[in-house]
C-alpha cells in the first residue's frame, strides 16, 4: 500500500483479508492507519478496527493516527482520544512534527505549531528549525522565529543559519549570524560561505576567505567564482584580479571547474588573455559551453579552431 493510500484502497485490503480468512491483528491496523493521507480516514479505520474486528486500541494505534495529522488541532484531538481510552500519548513524535512543519503554509500556522511544541516540551530538530525559518520572508520575522526556536533549544544546523544569513540586509548582520553559528560549533556549507562573500563585497571578501581557511571550512570552486564575480568587468585590473583568484584557488588544492575558467575569460581585455585561459581550461579537461564560446567569439576565437584537424 502506498504512503498516500485512500479509504477505497483500505477497504480493498480488508476485503481481501476476509476472503483469505485472515484476521488482521493490531499491528496490521496500526501500519494501515500510518499510511493513510488524513485523520478523517484514519478515524474510519480506527472505528472499523474496534467494531468489526473487536480489536482494542493500543499506544501504537494512537501514534499511527498522530502521524497522519496535519495540524496542532488534529494532534490535540488524537491525544484527547488516547487519554479517553486509557493509553495517553505525548505529542513528541518526530514524524508528526516533521509532517506538520511541512504543512505550515504561513507564518501564523508556524507559530501555532511552535506553541504546541512549547506546550508538549518538544525540542525541534534541525530539519524542523530549517523549514520554519524558510517560511520567514523578512529578516525581522526570521530573527523572531530564531528566538522562539532557540527558547525550545532547537537543534539548529547549517541550513537554518544559511537562511538567516541570506535574509540579512547588511554584511555586519550576516557576519553576526556566522559568528553565532561558529560559536555553536556548526560548520559552514557552500550557501553560507557564498552568501557571506556576496554580502561582504570586494573589500572584505579576501579577509573572509582567509577566515574560512583558518577555520578549516570546506572550500569549493563555486566560492572562488563568487569572489571573482564581485569585481566589475569595467575595472582596469579586473582580469588580473580574477586570474590571481584562480591561481590562489589552485594553490589551496581546490580544482577549478568549467565556470571558474569561463568567469576569468569573461574579464579578458584582449584575445591573448582569453586564449591563454582557454588553453589552460582545455588542458584541465574542460570545454566551454555555449555561453563560453559566445564570449570567445567576440575575440575571434571559434570552436572549430580548437578541434583536431583531419
Amino acid at each position: 500500500m502506498s504512503k498516500a493510500a485512500n479509504r477505497s484502497e483500505v477497504d480493498k485490503v480488508l476485503r481481501l483479508t476476509k476472503l483469505a480468512k485472515k484476521y488482521p491483528n493490531k499491528i496490521f491496523f496500526n501500519i494501515m492507519i500510518s499510511k493513510l493521507e488524513g485523520l478523517r480516514e484514519a478515524r474510519e479505520v480506527h472505528v472499523c478496527m474496534k467494531r468489526e474486528y473487536g480489536k482494542s486500541t493500543s499506544h501504537g494505534t494512537y501514534v499511527s493516527m498522530l502521524r497522519v495529522c496535519d495540524n496542532p488541532r488534529e494532534a490535540r484531538f488524537v491525544q484527547m482520544l488516547s487519554r479517553h481510552h486509557g493509553c495517553g500519548i505525548e505529542l513528541k513524535d518526530a514524524v508528526f512534527f516533521e509532517r506538520a512543519v511541512e504543512k505550515c503554509s504561513d507564518i501564523d500556522s508556524c507559530y501555532r505549531l511552535i506553541d504546541l511544541m512549547e506546550e508538549q516540551n518538544v525540542t525541534p530538530n534541525g530539519f524542523m528549525a530549517s523549514v520554519l525559518l524558510n517560511r520567514c520572508a523578512t529578516e525581522t520575522r526570521a530573527r523572531e522565529m530564531f528566538k522562539r526556536l532557540d527558547g525550545l533549544h532547537a537543534g539548529f544546523d547549517e541550513y537554518a543559519f544559511s537562511k538567516l544569513i541570506d535574509l540579512s540586509r547588511t554584511y555586519s548582520k550576516a557576519r553576526s549570524w556566522y559568528n553565532e553559528m561558529k560559536r555553536r560549533g556548526i560548520k559552514a556549507n557552500r550557501v553560507v560561505m557564498t552568501t557571506l562573500v556576496k554580502r561582504a563585497g570586494p573589500g572584505e571578501a579576501k579577509a573572509l576567505l582567509k577566515r574560512f581557511i583558518a577555520e578549516d571550512e570546506e572550500l569549493d570552486a563555486q566560492l572562488f567564482t563568487t569572489i571573482m564575480l564581485l569585481s566589475k568587468r569595467t575595472e582596469k585590473y579586473a582580469f588580473a584580479r580574477a586570474e590571481s583568484i584562480l591561481r590562489a584557488q589552485m594553490r589551496l588544492g581546490v580544482r577549478p571547474n568549467k565556470y571558474s575558467y569561463q568567469t576569468v575569460i569573461s574579464y579578458a581585455k584582449d584575445k591573448a588573455g582569453a586564449l591563454s585561459v582557454l588553453h589552460e581550461m582545455m588542458e584541465d579537461g574542460f570545454r566551454p559551453n555555449r555561453a563560453g564560446w559566445a564570449m570567445l567569439n567576440e575575440f575571434g576565437i571559434y570552436e572549430a579552431d580548437t578541434l583536431p584537424k583531419s
